[in-house]
């Protein structure tokens, strides 16, 4: 009778170890690669991070766990990005606190850097309803219009000795003064100033650092590597920028010296802050974080995709030949191309869909944050699991595209495949909640841009260079400009201005 016992308390007691030590079997994370104590997956992310994250997923699978050290989540696949978001779109639509972002994005009370809640549904709906609409976008076309003239004419008087141009410098400057002009009025200087502001940002934001995977190291770390120091000191510098354009705006608002200009983002904003009847009110800083974020957003996103668009088209003659005849068709006994004319652009639009696809302008898209934990494919993803998908590797996914790797705008002709975030295949603007608000914005800044560049000039490169040596490197960075500038020779068309 006691054996009896003892064996039924054995099993009992082994039964119950098999249901403890599963209900604690790490088996049900999800699958993840070897890791090492206290950096976990940190030494794998070598050279640029969205290339490093592909090797790592052809190697272990497009949905994987990583430690870095914070766990998180990797999506390298349409069909994993697309069974995620169907039932966990808003389980991971918050954003992990960077101490980096917060310092330069005024404690990151804007749209890209903000957590999940009240407050960030309250800064979208004003970006989108009353800066990003589409009759906001219509109202700035005559801005659209001048800036594209003025850079024809930049370029022109560049032109005349038949040497290069550095056209990623004279894009840049365009795509900045659209949106600087949208969102502060006319205000000389502020290019220059911005972009230099701005690479500095993106060279801090970039890559994954030490101080923020150890936060409890991360002031003495940031002390050490001097990084604390230049984030601060960009972080005054943006202050600086972003207060004087406020200053500007309220001493002319005093002053009633607007109301024959068109309404800009600042008077919309400014607006908003003094309606005391308000949903939400906005702070001096609110207003500087939502402000800079727009000006940042739009520019980089503009000048990166025609940058890239224009590499791709002079490394592929016949590519760049079909385009140009269309928009010489469109732009028949026209002198310039109108923002109206580009509707009929189809190939055109195709071409930039394809170098979205190649040369997505945020490669990793900005990282989420789960708030809840989550049930997923047999797998339980802990709450403040933070996610990166990699949209650049889905962009050139093998199983998805056919010659993934080769620029064939082709594949877009005809097709129901978008970029509005309903195509998880191509996602170069984001997916779900989180996505970014102003494509409309900045569709129509690269097409009337791309349309008359294409109109204009035939474009070369530079004597003793050929195809073969053009280079494609990407530059380290939260979005992905070419490493080298890109310097051709225009030639002008005999519609040229």
């Amino acid at each position: 009778m006691s054996s009896l016992l003892l064996i039924s308390f054995l099993f009992v007691f082994v039964f119950l170890l098999i249901r403890i030590s599963k209900s604690r079997n790490p088996n049900k994370l999800p699958p993840s690669p070897p890791s090492l104590p206290l950096i976990g997956h940190l030494h794998l992310l070598s050279g640029l991070p969205h290339r490093a994250l592909l090797r790592l997923s052809r190697l272990h699978g497009p949905f994987l766990l990583l430690r870095l050290p914070q766990p998180t989540l990797l999506l390298s696949s349409a069909a994993a990005a697309r069974r995620l978001f169907a039932s966990h779109d808003i389980a991971f639509s918050s954003r992990p606190f960077s101490s980096t972002a917060a310092k330069l994005t005024y404690n990151s009370r804007n749209v890209s850097f903000s957590p999940y809640g009240d407050y960030w549904h309250h800064a979208r709906k004003i970006t989108v309803s009353r800066l990003l609409a589409p009759s906001r976008v219509a109202a700035f076309r005559s801005v659209r219009s001048d800036e594209v003239a003025a850079l024809l004419g930049r370029i022109c008087a560049a032109a005349g000795g038949g040497e290069p141009i550095n056209l990623s410098e004279e894009l840049f400057a365009y795509a900045n003064r659209v949106v600087s002009i949208s969102a502060a009025g006319k205000r000389e200087g502020m290019a220059e100033e911005f972009r230099e502001m701005m690479a500095e940002e993106l060279a801090i934001l970039s890559g994954f650092h030490l101080e923020e995977a150890y936060p409890a190291l991360g002031k003495i770390l940031g002390k050490l590597s001097g990084r604390d120091g230049k984030v601060e000191a960009i972080a005054r510098k943006w202050d600086g920028f972003i207060s004087t354009i406020l200053e500007e705006h309220e001493e002319k608002a005093r002053k009633k010296e607007k109301q024959s200009e068109e309404e800009d983002f600042v008077d919309v904003l400014l607006a908003i802050r003094r309606d005391l009847t308000a949903e939400i009110q906005l702070s001096e800083d609110d207003v500087k974080s939502i402000l800079l974020d727009i000006i940042a957003a739009a520019t980089v996103t503009t000048y990166v995709t025609i940058e890239w668009t224009m590499a791709e088209l002079i490394r592929s003659p016949r590519i760049m030949k079909k385009v140009q005849n269309e928009i010489a068709e469109i732009g028949a006994g026209k002198v310039t191309i109108a923002e109206d004319d580009t509707n009929q652009a189809n190939y055109l639009k195709a071409v930039i869909k394809e170098a979205l696809r190649l040369h997505p302008p945020g490669p990793l898209l900005l990282p989420r944050e789960s708030t809840t934990n989550v049930s997923f494919q047999g797998y339980e993803i802990p709450a403040r699991t933070q996610l990166i998908i990699n949209a650049w590797a889905i962009g050139r996914d093998p199983e998805t595209w056919e010659e993934a790797e080769e620029f064939k705008p082709e594949r877009f002709v005809g097709s129901p495949i978008d970029f509005r975030g309903n195509d998880f295949e191509f996602i170069p603007f984001g997916v779900g909640r989180r996505m970014c608000p102003g494509i409309q914005y900045a569709m129509a800044t690269i097409e009337l841009a791309l349309a008359n560049l294409l109109h204009h000039f035939s474009w070369a490169l530079p004597d003793g260079m050929g195809v073969e040596d053009f280079d494609m490197e990407e530059a380290a960075g939260l979005t992905t400009t070419k490493k080298i500038p890109l310097h051709l020779v225009a030639i002008p068309q005999s519609n040229s201005l």
